[in-house]
């Protein structure tokens, strides 16, 4: 992919392409919600206190559910 010298020099000024930006904003906002960070906490929470066999199935449900 070639990109015109204007392109570059953009890209060279603001230091990150359009699309990384919107990454690292979206990691920086997703880090500084609290809602998110409760919300996995909880989640880890009540996974350790899974028995083994719960804990089996829900990870072969989700490898199952999540693979087309």
């Amino acid at each position: 992919m070639l990109l015109s010298h204007s392109q570059y020099a953009e890209d060279l000024g603001s230091g990150f392409s359009s699309d990384e930006e919107s990454n690292y904003k979206k990691m920086y906002e997703e880090d500084i919600n609290p809602f998110a960070a409760f919300s996995k906490k909880e989640r880890h929470q009540r996974y350790k206190e899974l028995g083994l066999r719960d804990k089996i199935t829900l990870r072969s449900g989700c490898f199952l559910l999540g693979n087309k």
